[in-house]
């Protein structure tokens, strides 16, 4: 187990401020029947299921390689409300974004462009946006970077990302964000490890 992951483990879920939101969901057998035959679905706030096969237009096919990963990751962000909407996006090099203040998450479809390591890395990085917005509370529009509380854990992120990222998001981002998208860009390397935080915000 490498050093993030030790760090990361090691706290108690109440040091996250990682609890249940007015958004966020808890299991129940209710949910289950809601969404009863749909293999790919979002539950809402309100407690409404989205079928996310018909979600702008489709949810794309998925090698079997990916398959898998990635409804692990649309599961656990459907228990928590955040809904994901794969769709055609127009501005270059975009490849997904979460939106804290409606919950909500785009993965863009990009035809041959993109691969499909691709979106589940953009996945994975955008579910650890979904991770600080839980840290803040689902219920507002704030993100934290888990980072911003943990000098250790700051130190290793802006260490285990390249130059180029750096350069990348210090152009493209504010400087209150900068931190939140380094955070996010280190995250996307550790799939296990960001579900297991998002599958915390459920608990």
């Amino acid at each position: 187990m490498n050093t993030i992951s030790k760090s990361l483990l090691a706290l108690s879920l109440g040091s996250l401020c990682l609890s249940s939101s007015a958004n966020a969901l808890p299991r129940s057998s209710s949910q289950g029947v809601l969404c009863e035959g749909l293999s790919s679905y979002a539950i809402t706030s309100d407690g409404r299921c989205i079928n996310l096969s018909y979600v702008n237009g489709g949810r794309p096919q998925f090698l079997p390689g990916y398959e898998q990963k990635i409804t692990e990751f649309e599961q656990a962000l459907a228990q928590i409300g955040v809904p994901i909407s794969y769709q055609k996006c127009e501005m270059q090099g975009l490849l997904g974004m979460y939106n804290s203040a409606s919950n909500r998450m785009i993965i863009c479809e990009l035809a041959n462009e993109v691969s499909q390591k691709q979106v589940y890395e953009t996945l994975v990085h955008e579910s650890w946006h979904t991770v600080q917005d839980c840290i803040a509370g689902l219920e507002n529009s704030n993100i934290l970077a888990l980072s911003q509380t943990i000098p250790g854990f700051r130190q290793e992120v802006l260490g285990g990302i390249s130059l180029d990222d750096i350069a990348i998001i210090d152009k493209a981002y504010a400087k209150q964000q900068s931190l939140a998208e380094s955070e996010a860009r280190f995250m996307e390397t550790k799939p296990e490890l960001v579900l297991d935080y998002l599958r915390r915000c459920q608990s």
